[in-house]
This record gives structure tokens, C-alpha cells and sequence, in this order.
């Protein structure tokens, strides 16, 4: 994805309902300001350029956020 910033707007909201958030960039190297946005708010980074690697991996949480997204998984 090109656009990190929606990519990264987009794994925020995803740990109201997930217990691991990931952004996936095409790039070879990881920008200074998205590394420390992502680490900021606990969301993993994924580089794939040919190959995917973990530049940075996701905070785990046991529960989602969300008390309402464990409601909604019972």
C-alpha cells in the first residue's frame, strides 16, 4: 500500500476487534516517521517487496479493545 496513512488509520480502528493490528507497505525499507507512528500505537509493520517481511511486529493485547466486539464473539 502507498498510502500509509489511511493503511495506518485503518489498523488503528482494527484493535477495537482484533488482538494484532498490521500495516503492509511495498518497500524495501520503512520510513522513520510511519516506525514510530506504528510503534506509538502498538501496530505491526509488514514489508513486501518480492517477500514479506516483519519490519515490526503488533503489540499483542489478550482482548480486543472493543468490550462490545467480545459480545458480539459470544
Amino acid at each position: 500500500m502507498d498510502k500509509w496513512s489511511e493503511a495506518l488509520l485503518q489498523a488503528e480502528h482494527n484493535v477495537w476487534f482484533a488482538t494484532d493490528s498490521y500495516i503492509m507497505l511495498n518497500k524495501i525499507v520503512c520510513n522513520p516517521l510511519i516506525l514510530d507512528q506504528c510503534t506509538k500505537d502498538g501496530i505491526g509493520i509488514l514489508l513486501v517487496n518480492g517477500e514479506i517481511h516483519h519490519h515490526l511486529r503488533s503489540d499483542h493485547r489478550e482482548f480486543p479493545v472493543s468490550y462490545a466486539s467480545l459480545q458480539f464473539n459470544e
